[in-house]
């Protein structure tokens, strides 16, 4: 990752269920369409991703910060809103 900050590891399995309680209407909602959605993400060197132990482990999944980067909300934190933010 040479010199990039990287935030806590979160299982992708509650990613999942987070993801369902705030996107109810989105179609890619299931773990399919979150693991899209992340793989995208992994291909952008926005996220990791990781496989535990062995080829059906468990999924875990850290937010990369570029250096110089801030976070104001570690990925732990799934509570969010639907609100866009405005233009800068």
């Amino acid at each position: 990752m040479g010199g990039k900050k990287a935030l806590q590891w979160t299982d992708f399995e509650y990613l999942v269920e987070k993801w369902q309680t705030v996107e109810k209407n989105d179609l890619d909602k299931d773990r399919l369409g979150v693991f899209w959605a992340l793989l995208f993400l992994s291909s952008e060197s926005k996220i990791e991703i990781k496989q535990i132990n062995y080829l059906y482990g468990p999924i875990q999944i850290k937010r990369i910060i570029p250096e110089g980067g801030l976070a104001q909300l570690p990925i732990e934190n799934l509570d969010v809103t639907k609100t866009v933010p405005s233009a800068v």
